[in-house]
């Protein structure tokens, strides 16, 4: 990616807090730093205003961040050797920058933090930094600063995302060749990592999940030593990260016949996922729309057995703005990604979840993902 986009992303993160009265955004929070600057370590920090934009981090990651001031991402670059961001207080070019913003009137700045972020201990520490600097500087903690902007993906965005669906599709599809009865759930946990890897991702996008059986009822089930048996369903939900982008899809399988009641649930959620795939819109809630699928489940008498969201934002990281539950009420953006994911879960018998990935846009949603939903039987 070009450092233009770096540029108009902290412009209009710029913009949205000064029409909130502030000046300036401190930002720490590895998601928004990777979308701001293209910064992947895993300690730093950058100041962005109108008057420029300063990074600081510490000296296991100086040549990645003299590579953003040689790019034009950002205006300097402050080394620290303690923790971030209480250390800036002390750091010549963070003082500088407050001195630029303030102003020959020398008032002070209101400096917008990460209040979904930044520690109670860190955000105590900054505020005694500055003190003891005597620097003339309003902190004021502000949730989800990033959330709204970082939600809408540009072509390079969806472009990215979608080879890395790809690339999970494949792998999925490779290791149905694996399943066989006597694996474990964590050895084909092992072999989805791996083949990822292999296939170019840099890491898996979490922790894979592979459950056999009754196990596949509980929702985040982590692989163990449970051997497949016949006649046994299985719940595959993994992804990755490519190009600093992720993906995320659940599919269902079943070694033999499938179990006394599997393709009347399977039926319900299949059901679920498409009215919720074809009901999204730009412009909805999100709350709205998680109530599409789960009304289709509720109507089916499983609704106390859908326990968890319909689905989340995607991009940067897996879990991302907006949640899409019935707890959250966010409209849905233009150009926003999410993962449509019912799910019935059975205890003592099996659970059933589908996850799809949609772009929304005025039009609808764009359905990212080319595999069926449909069980593979093996």
């Amino acid at each position: 990616m070009s450092d233009m986009p770096y540029r108009v992303r902290q412009q209009k993160l710029v913009e949205s807090v000064q029409a909130d009265g502030l000046d300036a955004v401190l930002v720490s929070s590895t998601g928004t730093l990777r979308w701001l600057c293209g910064f992947s370590g895993s300690n730093g920090a950058l100041l962005v205003a109108r008057e420029g934009s300063w990074f600081f981090t510490d000296g296991r990651y100086e040549n990645e961040a003299r590579d953003l001031v040689m790019s034009g991402i950002v205006s300097d670059v402050g080394m620290v050797i303690h923790g971030l961001p209480a250390a800036l207080a002390a750091q010549p070019v963070f003082a500088g920058a407050l001195a630029r913003m303030a102003g020959e009137g020398a008032r002070a700045v209101h400096l917008a933090i990460e209040a979904d972020h930044l520690t109670v201990d860190s955000h105590e520490a900054l505020l005694e930094a500055l003190s003891e600097h005597a620097c003339d500087c309003d902190v004021c903690p502000r949730a989800g600063l990033a959330n709204a902007l970082r939600a809408v993906k540009d072509e390079v965005e969806l472009e990215t995302m979608t080879r890395a669906l790809r690339l999970t599709e494949s792998v999925f599809l490779d290791v149905l060749s694996l399943v066989r009865e006597g694996v474990t759930e964590r050895e084909l946990a092992a072999e989805i990592d791996y083949r990822q890897k292999r296939a170019g991702a840099s890491r898996s996008s979490f922790e894979t999940i592979v459950a056999f059986g009754s196990h596949t009822a509980r929702p985040h089930a982590r692989p163990g030593p449970r051997r497949l048996a016949p006649a046994t369903p299985i719940l595959f939900d993994f992804g990755c990260e490519l190009d600093g982008y992720c993906s995320d899809m659940t599919r269902m399988a079943c070694i033999g016949k499938p179990p006394p009641g599997f393709r009347e649930v399977w039926d319900v959620v299949d059901r679920a996922r498409a009215a919720a795939v074809a009901a999204a819109v730009a412009g909805l809630s999100s709350q709205v729309l998680d109530g599409v699928a789960r009304r289709v489940i509720e109507d089916a008498g499983y609704g106390d057995q859908f326990s968890h969201a319909l689905g989340h934002g995607l991009g940067i990281e897996v879990h991302e703005w907006p949640g899409v539950s019935k707890r959250a009420d966010h409209t849905l953006s233009d150009q926003t990604v999410i993962t449509i994911e019912p799910g019935i879960y059975l205890e003592n018998r099996f659970g059933i979840r589908l996850e799809d990935t949609v772009v929304v846009s005025q039009a609808g949603s764009t359905r990212l993902n080319r595999l069926s939903t449909e069980t593979v039987l093996l």
